[in-house]
């Protein structure tokens, strides 16, 4: 049909018979208003009788005079024309109206020198021939510190070539002294990925001086990992995990692994990498296992660890860290070393680019916000990471943007923990040749884990700072980056940071550990006690200063031997009431039923959440969500068997409930002061053991539905009946939402239990403070009330005070 058939002639005549549209004082051309229509401020670009036309994410529509009022908020103009980068320009553009602020941050020039002369020829060239030809200005300080038998903490930013700063020395020691290296990773995902990186060099090498190189972690067979030390030669480097060498080390002085003890006598380098993560208790308990494993060293007769006049002449270490503001102190905690024995690298002589901050609002809907922002960047060819903070967000955003596409996306994948190595390096592989062009992931891919080149970072969500610009490190290696926070309003440190951006800029965190903390401290003790004992001189030598005081204590309660040699000793396997993330640490297999495939691998703690008898857990593969049925959690097999749902819109909620016990006491109480006159706490230090109680689960259905977003209204977030189109509460327009309903419950007997032995401080509030606060409650609550009239009518960010 020709166009000028399909006129309406009849709204053409009633238009020409209105009045002219007045333009109200406040709207003005360039500047922004409220639409009521889309509930958002928009641009306005002109005005034609009386109609708008207007600027909406990025497209032009046209809006009815009537329905635009003045703007919520004060909404600050952007020079997008300073972002050097054309096409981050034109994503800013788009998204210009959800911008809060934006950031750009300069690049550098490399500062770089020539391979050292004195580096073994041979791998010298096998450097050449895997693309290394010089080092950076921080690797060569690096080369120059270890080969004096300096230790060092290195804390350049994320893609500056960190691990080039120790690998070189490991290889060099290796083929001139026949010294061994110890390279400690706090994740699996990256201790694969920097054995790899370390098997690709030694295989540059001639084959007659190749190194034997040995990754342990978790996803190598044990007894793979027990035959590297039943040969004829032990590993020159080996990789591992701290969960692997708190269990190898009990095997020092035991004839079943002899090589082991070959290892440790000729230890020289000890790497710690992503030490930032060594936090809380694991934090703890990995400071004590590395005074076990100097012990063990000592145990072995490395020469390193002789006393001299006294003195202990110390294995070079290399403490590897993100940025944080107290980088010496940590690396002086984890190594025991004073902190002017160790040299602080902190300044990076690699190419740095240009990286642009793009910082939204707080948004109402992140995971809505997110899936439209993917959907842009993938528009813009673009590709980068999304980082959240949990796999069910991860799962979320990836289920809508495979609805958004008609229920399939091959360029969107996800990547988390409870991957398998295999899918884990076959995803990175996918990014790499472009095959997948974003990951949604959690914290897994924040660590040193290499990766192709990335344009884009997408933060959904605050952790801290340090993770913020570990994250944001990712893009933007060999050419400009773009990082975009999409901060979640209903999470108040996501707001904070949105609403005073510049409060990103702080200095990061501090990363702060008690190795000497005395319920931990007790238990490595023992271990170190049954992998070879140690003098009763030795004791504070090795684990501080109050360890002799532990050690009598563990003499008293019989949990020690001490022989007429001075020598303290333990029988038994002390190791297996240890864990050092804190929690049971079982992996559990989920099996597809139909084809008996090991789909991925979880700890126990996970499974009892999210992989129960019962429960509905997603997966991705092939551009969809695949949504499976836990048929049974066997705890016996350590297997969950899984089939694939018919229904895609089936929803599993745990009911987690938690259960505090104190044990003992480990401080006497203390009373704090506080503004109000007598009213006082009181704060109890106890060792307690906490219990997590998986008690059943509500069954849930997805639903589309009409949903008011406004978060002032009461009605936020409840879903409506499908004809409404107006909310009953503040009258703002409904949109379509994802939500859920209860559609059945069921409950576990018993309940699904794990507990962990943690520090507890228990806080009483004496009954002076508590009248305070009861009125001060009484008070906001009055005030409400008064503000709203109706209960009813209470947003519901206001109803925790009722």
């Amino acid at each position: 049909m020709d166009s000028m058939d399909s006129l309406n002639q009849s709204a053409i005549r009633e238009a020409v018979k209105q009045d002219i549209y007045p333009i109200p004082d406040w709207l003005e051309v360039g500047k922004y208003a409220f639409s009521t229509e889309h509930q958002r401020n928009v641009k306005v670009n002109g005005f034609l009788g009386h109609i708008a036309n207007c600027l909406v994410s990025g497209e032009t529509v046209h809006i009815e005079i009537e329905k635009l009022s003045p703007s919520t908020i004060e909404v600050t103009e952007f020079d997008i024309s300073k972002i050097s980068h054309l096409t981050y320009a034109s994503v800013a553009t788009e998204w210009q109206n959800e911008i809060k602020d934006i950031q750009i941050f300069p690049g550098d020039s490399a500062k770089s020198s020539t391979i050292p002369a004195e580096i073994h020829p041979s791998l010298k060239q096998a450097l050449i021939q895997t693309g290394i030809n010089e080092f950076y200005s921080h690797q060569l300080k690096a080369w120059n510190e270890l080969n004096q038998g300096h230790s060092i903490c290195i804390t350049t930013p994320t893609a500056s070539g960190k691990s080039n700063s120790f690998i070189p020395f490991a290889f060099h020691q290796a083929l001139t002294k026949q010294r061994t290296s110890l390279f400690i990773y706090p994740l699996k995902a990256l201790a694969s990925d920097q054995y790899s990186k370390l098997i690709k060099l030694n295989q540059a090498l001639p084959s007659q001086e190749q190194l034997f190189i040995a990754k342990c972690t978790g996803d190598v067979p044990l007894e793979t990992r027990k035959n590297y030390f039943k040969g004829v030669k032990c590993p020159d480097i080996i990789v591992i995990s701290p969960d692997v060498l708190h269990h190898l080390l009990y095997h020092t002085d035991k004839s079943q692994l002899v090589l082991l003890k070959d290892f440790l006598s000729r230890l020289n380098l000890i790497v710690c990498d992503e030490s930032h993560t060594y936090i809380s208790s694991f934090g703890i308990h990995f400071a004590n296992l590395l005074r076990r494993l100097r012990l063990a060293a000592q145990n072995s007769g490395n020469s390193a660890l002789r006393l001299r006049s006294g003195l202990v002449e110390e294995i070079n270490w290399v403490i590897s860290t993100a940025t944080i503001s107290n980088p010496l102190e940590l690396a002086s905690q984890l190594t025991g070393l004073s902190s002017n024995q160790i040299t602080l690298i902190n300044e990076s002589g690699a190419k740095s680019h240009e990286k642009t901050l793009l910082v939204f609002n707080p948004q109402n809907s992140p995971n809505f916000a997110s899936t439209n922002l993917i959907s842009s960047l993938l528009n813009f060819d673009l590709k980068g990471l999304v980082f959240v903070n949990s796999r069910q967000t991860a799962k979320h955003i990836f289920s809508l943007l495979s609805y958004h596409h008609g229920g399939y996306i091959s360029s969107v994948d996800l990547f988390y923990g409870s991957l398998r190595s295999e899918q884990r390096k076959e995803r990175i592989e996918q990014l790499s040749n472009c095959e997948t062009k974003i990951l949604i992931t959690t914290n897994c891919l924040e660590a040193g884990i290499d990766l192709p080149e990335l344009d884009f970072v997408v933060l959904r969500g605050f952790s801290s700072l340090n993770s913020f610009w570990q994250r944001g490190g990712r893009c933007g290696r060999k050419s400009p980056g773009l990082i975009i926070f999409i901060p979640d309003s209903n999470n108040h440190i996501d707001y904070y940071y949105a609403t005073q951006p510049q409060r990103l800029l702080s200095p990061v965190e501090k990363v702060k550990i008690q190795p000497n903390y005395p319920s931990i401290l007790s238990r490595h003790l023992l271990c170190a006690a049954a992998e070879g004992g140690l003098n009763s001189d030795e004791v504070t030598q090795y684990f501080g200063d109050k360890s002799d005081l532990v050690t009598a204590e563990l003499l008293k309660q019989k949990q020690l031997s001490w022989s007429l040699g001075k020598r303290l000793w333990k029988r038994g396997y002390p190791h297996k009431y240890v864990s050092l993330r804190g929690i049971q640490d079982e992996t559990i297999s989920l099996i597809d039923v139909k084809t008996s495939k090991i789909l991925e691998e979880m700890s126990l703690y996970i499974a009892h959440k999210e992989c129960h008898t019962g429960a509905i857990y997603l997966t991705a593969s092939e551009g969809k969500t695949n949504v499976w049925r836990c048929k049974e959690l066997d705890l016996k097999q350590n297997k969950a068997f899984l089939e694939l749902e018919n229904s895609s819109d089936k929803r599993t909620k745990p009911d987690v409930q938690l259960a505090v016990e104190p044990l003992s006491k480990l401080e006497d109480p203390s009373i704090v002061k506080t503004a109000i006159p007598n009213g006082n706490l009181r704060l109890i230090f106890y060792w307690g053991k906490v219990k997590r109680q998986v008690m059943g689960f509500k069954e849930l259905q997805l639903v589309y539905a009409p949903t008011c977003i406004n978060r002032n209204c009461s009605h936020y977030q409840i879903p409506k009946a499908s004809q409404m189109t107006k909310c009953p509460g503040c009258g703002w327009t409904l949109k379509q939402r994802l939500n859920t309903q209860e559609i059945a419950k069921f409950e576990f007997k018993p309940p699904l239990e794990t507990t962990i032995e943690v520090p507890l401080l228990r806080i009483e509030v004496n009954e002076t403070l508590a009248t305070a606060i009861t009125n001060k409650a009484q008070e906001i609550k009055k005030a409400i009330l008064k503000t709203y009239h109706n209960p009813d009518d209470i947003p519901h960010q206001l109803s925790p005070y009722f």
